[in-house]
């Protein structure tokens, strides 16, 4: 998405400094088009992950904070997918290691085993939620480094020939967590075949013997083309 963006601005240039006729309108499509990028929250997300072009959000404070927010959110759906994939694992309060030192204290406690069973019963149940507490502090420790990470993440510029992923790559162990993300938006497509397919199906309708086709009619044909297929 980073490339396409860069392309976007090449031609939004070249149109610009361009003195022919259409010119101008031409340059206010594109920027009226280019609202409804930074309105997608993947454009948004690849541009703030691309230090080849990243400067063009600095004259959008808004666009920042929201692909920030964009990121967070993304690194949340990350870290709880690699928590329900692979669970940390822990001892078994019944294994010795855990109940060999809550033995000793209940054998010292008292000489009821009855009572003794009770009490080890109930100080085993807190052991677990004291685990499972101690891990959920623990993954949340680990996203707020996380979306430290992504706050201040702040690059130098590189060049504008640069490979975005081979760029990441180098950066994989300063930027652990944004390398994920960064594999993630920067895999996003910039077109769909879909589109593609309307093309080709505009072709079929609209040809030399029907050019005079309204544009009205045209909509529709190519609405039950689109529908059929």
């Amino acid at each position: 998405m980073g490339d396409f963006y860069k392309l976007w601005l090449d031609l939004k240039l070249t149109i610009t400094a361009s003195k022919a006729t259409h010119s101008q309108a031409l340059r206010q499509c594109i920027e009226d088009r280019e609202e409804s990028l930074f309105a997608n929250n993947a454009v948004l997300c690849s541009i703030y992950l691309d230090p080849r072009i990243r400067r063009v959000l600095l004259q959008k404070p808004l666009s920042i904070m929201l692909a920030r927010a964009q990121l967070k959110g993304l690194l949340a759906q990350i870290f709880n997918l690699n928590k329900s994939m692979n669970p940390i694992p822990r001892t078994s309060p019944n294994s010795p290691t855990a109940s060999g030192s809550l033995e000793q204290g209940n054998e010292l406690l008292s000489q009821n085993s009855t009572t003794c069973s009770i009490l080890k019963e109930f100080l085993n149940n807190i052991e677990v939620a004291s685990d499972d507490e101690a891990e959920d502090d623990a993954h949340i420790e680990q996203l707020k480094k996380a979306y430290s990470e992504i706050g201040n993440y702040s690059p130098k510029p590189v060049s504008l020939n640069r490979n975005i992923m081979e760029y990441w790559k180098e950066k994989q162990f300063q930027y652990p967590h944004l390398y994920q993300l960064a594999n993630v938006v920067h895999s996003v497509p910039a077109t769909q075949v879909s589109v593609e397919r309307s093309f080709s199906a505009l072709k079929l309708i609209l040809t030399d013997q029907r050019c005079n086709l309204s544009s009205e009619s045209l909509s529709k044909l190519l609405f039950v083309k689109l529908i059929n297929n």
